[in-house]
This record gives structure tokens, C-alpha cells and sequence, in this order.
């Protein structure tokens, strides 16, 4: 299936693409990881580079993948059963490969003794609920009203939750690329209770984005589009 997967991506990247530009949101992904990597200090370039773009990968293959099938599957029509098995290994797949970006760049870091492995856990943490929060997603659809807005056909308030959660996710990927100290008992214990006091509301913003959106997102991908 993974290889399936991969030949789609591989064959409709063009027109994927074309899905990321029309996605209004981009513009303000773009700018603020230019903003923070321009802020970064030059000491932790790397520790921004190896969370930051990691986190950014993962947003744009959701975006361009994320919620649909493709067209051309109806030349090849897959069985009821086969739809279901592609959508939750394309969720899968889109952690995946960022995933192994961020490991061997911060497992490289590691070695070269720019934080402990305890810092390498928080980030590994934060990055995770990153990846599968803003993986939990479906190709929005345009109203016919006069604000010409788009509509995401999930049950329940996605647009509430899914702001609060990327919020939740960008005030942690700031905090984490700006710790300079090498291990956790290095940390002023305000900064230890900032950092879980965000991880904790993280932490049930992406339970709750989990818990009411994923099946669904996997039920919407289903479908032809």
C-alpha cells in the first residue's frame, strides 16, 4: 500500500501543489517560519532548522495530500476496503517521512552535545502532537455566499479547534527553539512550567483534534475528488 501511496504522490505533485496554493493559511505558515528563523539566535540554527522544517514538511504534505483521493482512481477503482487502507497508510506515510528528517537531525545534534536527551524527548514530544495534529485534515469546500468563504464537511467545529491547536503548536515550536541550555536541570523553574503548562495544552488540544476529527478525515478521504 505504501508503495501505491507513493506512486500517487510521485505522479500528481503538480496538481497537489496546486491544492497548497489555493489553501489560504499557507501565507501565514510561510511567514512565520521565516520570522522565527530569522529571530532564531546563531547559536541554535541548527535547533531551529532541524524542528522547525521538519514541522513545516509535515504541514504541506497534509495539505497537499491530505483529504482526498485522487481522480484518476476511478480508471483503477479500488475496493471498499482498499480506499479505507490507503487513507489511514497516507496519514501514516505523511508523519513518517518528516519524521525520519527530524530524527536523524536532532539524533545528529544529540551527538554533537547541543542539548541532553532529555531536551531531545520534549522536542520529539512536541513534534509528534505537530505532526499528527495538523495531519488531521480534509480538503475544504467553497459556499456559495456572498463572503465566498470555504467550509471544511467535518461534524463539529473543526476551524475553532484546528486554530487553537496550531496556535498551541507554534507558541511550543518558539519556546523550543529558543532554549539554549543543554538539559532540563539547566532550565529556570518558570521556564520548566511554561514548557509543560504548553505541552499539557497540546497535549488535549491534539487528544480532542484526534478524538472528533481523525476518523472522520480517514471517512472524507474515502471518496474521489
Amino acid at each position: 500500500m505504501y508503495k501505491l501511496i507513493l506512486q500517487d504522490y510521485r505522479s500528481h505533485w503538480r496538481s497537489s501543489l496546486r491544492k497548497l496554493y489555493d489553501n489560504s493559511t499557507i501565507c501565514f505558515v510561510w511567514f512565520f517560519y521565516a520570522i522565527i528563523g530569522i529571530d532564531s539566535y546563531e547559536n541554535n540554527k541548527l535547533s531551529y532548522a532541524f524542528l522547525a522544517f521538519p514541522c513545516l514538511i509535515t504541514y504541506i504534505l497534509g495539505r497537499m495530500y491530505g483529504g482526498y483521493m485522487n481522480k484518476t482512481f476511478f480508471l483503477c477503482p479500488l475496493d471498499a476496503n482498499a480506499r479505507r487502507q490507503y487513507a489511514i497508510h497516507s496519514f501514516r506515510l505523511r508523519i513518517i517521512i518528516p519524521s525520519i528528517l527530524f530524527l536523524i537531525g536532532n539524533i545528529i545534534l544529540l551527538f554533537m552535545d547541543i542539548f541532553s536527551m532529555e531536551i531531545l524527548l520534549i522536542r520529539l514530544i512536541v513534534y509528534g502532537f505537530t505532526a499528527v495534529s495538523v495531519n488531521i485534515y480534509c480538503q475544504p469546500t467553497a459556499t456559495d455566499n456572498i463572503y465566498s468563504t470555504n467550509r471544511y464537511p467535518f461534524v463539529g467545529n473543526f476551524e475553532t479547534l484546528n486554530t487553537y491547536s496550531n496556535a498551541i503548536n507554534v507558541i511550543n515550536i518558539i519556546i523550543l527553539i529558543h532554549i539554549e541550555e543543554y538539559s532540563i536541570v539547566e532550565l529556570h523553574p518558570l521556564e520548566l512550567a511554561l514548557i509543560g503548562i504548553f505541552m499539557t495544552l497540546q497535549l488535549v488540544a491534539t487528544i480532542s483534534k484526534v478524538k472528533h476529527f481523525y476518523w472522520q478525515s480517514i471517512v472524507l478521504m474515502e471518496f474521489y475528488k
